[in-house]
């Protein structure tokens, strides 16, 4: 069976890239490509550590092209670009088996490096809030007859909810990656290396808490 010819092309989530994993993609295109071209919005460099020194710290594009097989990626790192150009694409111009095979072996490293906790987020946001708006609701009107500040309690589990879905949609519309040129294992504090991770943990908690104080107004 023979690959289908013609251009090729995969977009990806916000991905989390730093110094390392762009070393492992130039090294990647370096030993499959004839000739390699690494840019940013402005400059092509004659190698990553020329990007190190000359280009921002925190890229807002990060750009190779290789040539035979000719294959590209672009990776974005801002979010002031429309939507539809925020996310990250690898193609490659002719499905031959070279081209191919460093196609899919680009693909595996970035989606390897997808902003998972970002985009769990993303969805618990999205399915609590629905969660908690419908939940007020449907239970308004029940717990209006037996309960005090039962139109309080309700208004601020349906305003949760609602402001829950709007963060959620709003972390969706912005697809941009982060990509930095610092080594991961020196870039941040623990706090910063560890920050998504914190953060979901302290909503998750708070989201158990506050759903846990509702079931004990109603079962009172």
């Amino acid at each position: 069976m023979l690959p289908k010819p013609g251009p090729k092309v995969q977009t990806f989530p916000p991905l989390r890239l730093y110094r390392e994993d762009l070393e492992t993609l130039v090294s990647l295109f370096q030993n499959q490509c004839k000739s390699l071209a690494i840019s940013d919005e402005t400059y092509t460099y004659a190698s990553l550590d020329e990007m190190a020194e000359r280009a921002p710290e925190r890229l807002r594009t990060f750009h190779l092209i290789g040539l035979m097989p000719h294959i590209e990626l672009v990776i974005r790192g801002s979010v002031s670009v429309p939507l539809g150009v925020q996310r990250s694409t690898l193609w490659i111009m002719e499905q031959n088996k070279d081209a191919t095979l460093l196609f899919l072996s680009a693909k595996d490293i970035l989606l390897g490096r997808q902003w998972k906790l970002r985009r769990l987020f993303e969805d618990f946001a999205v399915l609590f809030g629905i969660l908690l708006t419908v939940t007020s609701i449907l239970l308004k009107s029940f717990i209006a007859t037996r309960f005090k500040l039962a139109e309080f309690t309700t208004g601020i589990c349906g305003l949760a909810g609602i402001a829950l879905m709007i963060a959620g949609a709003y972390f969706h519309s912005r697809q941009a990656s982060f990509i930095t040129l610092k080594l991961r294992s020196k870039a941040d504090s623990f706090w910063k290396r560890n920050r998504d991770k914190i953060i979901l943990i302290l909503v998750t908690a708070a989201a158990t808490e506050f759903i846990h104080w509702i079931v004990t107004r109603l079962t009172k």
